[in-house]
């Protein structure tokens, strides 16, 4: 099964779009799944699970998620509560503003999120009321059909990453894992801190002293995906971190990722961008 790749229908004219109050089913949630935008999640009620990356976070009234764009994810929701969540998507494109504002601010929420690879932010119960103000309004101004209403959605959710920098911490919580084996989990570790390597189901089987058959069919249990796009996603999501986020040429970058012959890096990169790496890097820089 190929990881599935959502598309988002941004909100008007600006790279935002949003979810509002919604309640889903099991049926209705999308199976792993990676995409461009960054999501914010906000739980109103019920209970579920959410798996990012490779760890499970319990999710219930008043959790917070911050996922940065090609971070691979999916929403387990429980049959007995089902969760109401807002979900909020948007473009790393609407964050880069004039480096003067930031000259002297610490690393945003999405930042740390990244850089630490933790998802589950927790805030105080004194601000709930306030976070669900900002996504009210979100969605006000999405709904809205005035000639102002892309200025004020850009405005609020820039309200909205402000607040939430100042008041989000991360979660004491300690997500769980998805109840791999313990040679699965340090398995995905190392294919983490190797992408820029040699990384084939027969070599990797022999590092956890399994059958490259087991591997596969364990993998598959526990992920959801094959052990090959799983590697591939991992690739992808960071060559395209460092097109937007360094001055190495592409060539570099590709053999930085794993990959040894230039042409199927470009072959890859368009399948799963509809892009050359170059425009990918353009385009970004456009958006800048």
């Amino acid at each position: 099964m190929k990881l599935v790749e959502k598309t988002m229908t941004p909100g008007r004219n600006l790279p935002v779009s949003l979810t509002f109050k919604d309640t889903k089913t099991q049926k209705n949630e999308l199976p792993h799944h990676i995409h461009e935008w960054n999501e914010i999640i906000y739980v109103y009620k019920g209970k579920g699970t959410l798996l990012i990356d490779q760890n499970l976070y319990q999710a219930e009234a008043g959790d917070l998620f911050i996922i940065p764009s090609n971070v691979i994810h999916q929403a387990i929701p429980s049959s007995e509560h089902l969760i109401t969540s807002t979900a909020v998507f948007f473009s790393s494109s609407l964050t880069q503003l004039p480096n003067v504002l930031y000259a002297h601010s610490r690393k945003s929420i999405l930042d740390q999120a990244r850089a630490e690879k933790k998802y589950r932010f927790k805030i105080n119960e004194t601000s709930h009321e306030e976070i669900e103000y900002y996504f009210d309004r979100l969605n006000s101004e999405i709904k809205e059909s005035t000639k102002d209403s892309e200025h004020a959605l850009f405005l609020w959710l820039q309200l909205l990453l402000v607040y939430l920098d100042r008041h989000c911490v991360f979660s004491s919580y300690t997500p769980k894992s998805i109840g791999e084996p313990e040679w699965m989990r340090n398995l995905l570790l190392y294919i983490e801190g190797h992408l820029d390597q040699k990384l084939e189901l027969e070599q990797l089987a022999g590092r956890a002293s399994i059958s490259s058959e087991h591997l596969s069919r364990v993998f598959k249990k526990y992920l959801g995906i094959r052990l090959s796009d799983y590697i591939t996603t991992k690739r992808m999501a960071q060559s395209k971190q460092l097109l937007l986020q360094s001055n190495d040429n592409i060539e570099t970058i590709a053999e930085s990722c794993g990959f040894t012959s230039m042409p199927h890096f470009y072959r890859t990169f368009k399948k799963h961008t509809n892009m050359t790496p170059s425009l990918y890097r353009k385009a970004g820089a456009f958006n800048e």
